[in-house]
């Protein structure tokens, strides 16, 4: 959450950016999508993307609450209000433009081929001349990101919502954004009802698109189940030694996401007058613990093999 906007802030959380001392900046069309506009407020610049669907604008910031609390790094948004539609506010994050590259640059740079998958970024790593460091430091913060994006059913990870800067020292990860693809991308109040009252959750999580996640960690196909995925991958002969102790060493983090109640993030919210109708705080959370029990019990399952 943005605190500068606080004193423009509504009851129901949203930034009246129309009230804003600002400069527009720029304003963009995106084939379907509503206009975007940047725009400078108090030295910085900011982007407000109007809302596609209803509540992207809340699994935006949910997101960005969740990252934070797990050391993960994430662009900073904040709802907003503009021209009568509601959306988000997200402040600009690329300070070099120049070192700036999307997952599917970085592919193309290196001649890598086309996919959006740990092994890819891998070999981008070691062709870059990244040094030990940053080849930990990366690789970890994608596995984070990864488990975290099974955790939430994010399924729009794709090669152009993943960054790098390109730095002396290697391929750094840009901030995590574009998360609103997340939950299910379930967005109506009776569709939530629908599936916190149902027993039968995994014919839900089936029957919505959100049940894998378009980032991997081998290449291959898609059509596998993203936790089965996440699990296949540690016996799969391709998997590279270091990549699957990289995995392996993911046991702490993975235990502090499974820890972690969603109460505390609304909580937060609620500091920024963002209140949840009682559905929607128990779906994300039913979603949320359901992903990690199905987690878990593929885990003892004996997948891992130590």
């Amino acid at each position: 959450m943005l605190d500068c906007f606080n004193k423009n802030r509504g009851r129901d959380g949203y930034v009246d950016i129309e009230s804003l001392p600002k400069e527009i900046i720029e304003r963009k069309t995106y084939g379907s999508r509503e206009d975007k506009i940047w725009f400078a407020y108090q030295g910085d610049s900011y982007l407000f993307k109007p809302n596609q669907n209803e509540r992207e604008d809340i699994k935006e910031i949910l997101n960005e609450e969740l990252g934070k609390s797990l050391g993960i790094q994430n662009a900073e948004y904040d709802l907003g209000f503009y021209e009568g539609k509601k959306g988000v506010i997200s402040k600009d994050y690329i300070t070099d433009k120049s070192k700036y590259l999307l997952g599917i640059h970085v592919l193309f740079e290196y001649h890598l081929p086309f996919g959006n998958n740990l092994y890819n970024y891998y070999q981008a790593l070691l062709k870059s001349g990244s040094s030990e460091i940053v080849m930990n430091e990366t690789i970890d913060e994608l596995l984070r990101r990864h488990i975290l994006d099974i955790f939430t059913v994010q399924r729009d990870r794709n090669e152009t919502n993943l960054s790098f800067y390109k730095t002396e020292e290697g391929l750094i990860p840009a901030p995590r954004y574009d998360s609103a693809g997340s939950f299910l991308s379930i967005s109506k109040t009776n569709k939530m009802r629908e599936f916190i009252e149902s027993s039968k959750k995994e014919m839900l999580m089936t029957r919505y698109k959100g049940i894998r996640t378009k980032f991997r960690i081998l290449p291959g196909s898609r059509k596998d189940h993203s936790i089965d995925e996440f699990f296949h991958s540690l016996e799969s002969d391709e998997l590279p030694i270091f990549l699957k102790e990289r995995i392996l060493s993911l046991d702490s983090f993975i235990t502090d996401a499974q820890n972690l109640d969603l109460l505390s993030i609304y909580d937060i919210l609620e500091e920024y007058n963002i209140h949840l109708c009682r559905t929607e705080r128990d779906f994300y959370r039913k979603v949320y613990d359901y992903k990690i029990k199905e987690f878990e019990q593929k885990k003892a399952m004996q997948y891992v093999k130590k």
